[in-house]
């Protein structure tokens, strides 16, 4: 069964004021779309976040297509 861009996605409001975050990280899905916006490519935003996969970024990319 296919994952949904939801399944990556996690609040908690003890963590970056609740905002929505990737995977329970403090990496925030307004952060992925501040490195989109000052042109960070997938590839460079997974060299500077280790600990983030390309599923990660791209559920952050849908949430943010989906909620804009």
């Amino acid at each position: 069964m296919k994952k949904s861009y939801m399944d990556y996605i996690t609040q908690n409001p003890n963590v970056r004021d609740g905002k929505p975050c990737l995977r329970d990280t403090k990496i925030a899905i307004s952060d992925i779309q501040t490195f989109f916006n000052s042109k960070m490519t997938i590839t460079d935003i997974l060299e500077e976040f280790s600990e983030l996969t390309k599923e990660d970024v791209l559920a952050a990319k849908e949430y943010l297509k989906v909620n804009s």
